[in-house]
């Protein structure tokens, strides 16, 4: 389980790099590629609070990749009642 104060620490890194996203997305080519980045960035950060919060980690014997933790993190908020939030997984 993450802190309070520790989730709170990611979630706003992760709020500040969707913001940053947002300002490159409106740059010139080849820098508002960068935005991707950041948004891809905002989003692992994302994943490992929820990952975290319900005690699921990597394991070096199973793959773990980024487009897995769609479904996971999909799962776990449907057991918690809620909505999924990831349409395409």
């Amino acid at each position: 389980m993450v802190s309070k104060e520790d989730r709170m620490r990611r979630l706003a890194f992760a709020k500040y790099l969707i913001e940053m996203g947002s300002i490159n997305a409106d740059n010139v080519l080849p820098y508002s590629a960068t935005a991707l980045l950041n948004f891809h960035d905002a989003l692992e950060f994302l994943f490992d609070v929820i990952l975290e919060d319900n005690n699921v980690y990597s394991n070096s014997d199973k793959e773990f990749s980024f487009m897995k933790m769609f479904n996971i993190c999909n799962s776990k908020l449907k057991k918690k009642g809620l909505e999924k939030i990831f349409f395409w997984s």
